[in-house]
């Protein structure tokens, strides 16, 4: 993929929320459609920034 560089923006102008705003939107929709209860087994395949968001989001909606 291609982006023209007057369509990018410079990391060090955007807020550090706004930057993580889109890979959390991504684990907590992964998180919801995993539909995870408490005793379930999960494997989580990464373990990347990803891969450790999405552990931490497990555990915190079933402690």
């Amino acid at each position: 993929m291609a982006a023209k560089p007057e369509d990018c923006v410079c990391v060090e102008d955007v807020p550090l929320e706004q930057v993580l705003l889109e890979p959390l939107s991504c684990a907590i929709n992964a998180v919801e459609q995993a539909n995870i209860s408490f005793g379930d087994d999960i494997l989580i395949v990464g373990a990347g920034f990803m891969g450790n968001l999405v552990q931490k989001l497990v555990h915190l909606q079933v402690p």
